[in-house]
């Protein structure tokens, strides 16, 4: 695991809320992702600067769950796991205008 992603995995809150920019307006560059949580079926939409790190969608379906424990986030179809790719952009991660796949596990 990267340092990034083992310290969203065990941050606090607030600690996720400072890391997360504002959401950009339309425009060049702001990309838009759909986030499903599972299993409750919630559906959340946000856009981005297309330059953010993947590893911000961790962090803002964090901010926006009352869930706990591991996150796994699936893009593309079929479903892939999108850990590896935290450390990139959105743009060069290919994610823009996805639907992310977001479960929370005990584990």
């Amino acid at each position: 695991l990267s340092t990034e992603k083992k310290s969203l995995a065990s941050a606090g809150e607030d600690a996720l809320i400072l890391n997360l920019t504002p959401e950009p307006a339309s425009g060049p560059g702001v990309v838009r992702i759909q986030f499903r949580i599972i299993p409750d079926g919630k559906k959340i939409e946000r856009r981005f600067l297309n330059n953010d790190l993947v590893s911000s969608l961790e962090v803002f379906v964090r901010q926006q769950s009352n869930s706990t424990g591991k996150l796994v986030m699936k893009a593309g179809f079929p479903p892939r796991e999108i850990s590896h790719l935290y450390e990139k952009t959105i743009s060069d991660a290919k994610l823009s205008g996805e639907q992310i796949q977001c479960r929370f596990s005990l584990t």
